[in-house]
């Protein structure tokens, strides 16, 4: 996950992808998988292939509003923009939350995105690149599942 605060504000994103959340704790990987498989239709309508990730805002304070089309993703020299945005909690439409309220979606990408390749989290003005820590840790994890298939 990437985040980025930004005053009151704290978004989260999450690659849906099955390479990456393979690499997750069984549980964490069920819930992420079925969310996934739960919007992938509507998210990919029309599209084709689209890479999902789960973006979710998190308010510190009350009436805290958030702009959904602002969170973008850099990735080989590309802009990505969110191709659709499925709401999975039912007040995202609002675009404004209460205190300690998350509101999450499933945004669509274009894909393919390569997760072993740097990515950075932009919206509004704020941006994290934080992904090639992250990238680190999934070749570790992927080295322990081979090594466990392996033996």
């Amino acid at each position: 996950t990437i985040q980025i605060r930004t005053g009151a504000l704290l978004l989260k994103v999450t690659p849906l992808h099955e390479s990456v959340i393979r690499l997750t704790a069984p549980d964490t990987y069920r819930r992420l998988h079925a969310l996934a498989e739960s919007r992938r239709e509507d998210a990919t309508r029309g599209l084709g292939d689209r890479d999902l990730f789960m973006v979710s805002f998190f308010s510190y304070e009350p009436d805290v509003t958030f702009q959904p089309e602002d969170v973008r993703l850099a990735h080989q020299g590309r802009t990505l923009r969110p191709e659709a945005i499925v709401p999975v909690t039912p007040g995202w439409g609002q675009q404004r939350m209460q205190q300690q309220e998350t509101q999450t979606a499933v945004y669509a990408f274009e894909a393919p995105i390569d997760y072993y390749q740097d990515i950075v989290l932009h919206y509004q003005m704020e941006q994290n690149d934080v992904w090639r820590g992250i990238i680190s840790r999934l070749e570790t994890e992927l080295a322990k599942v081979k090594s466990r298939v392996g033996s």
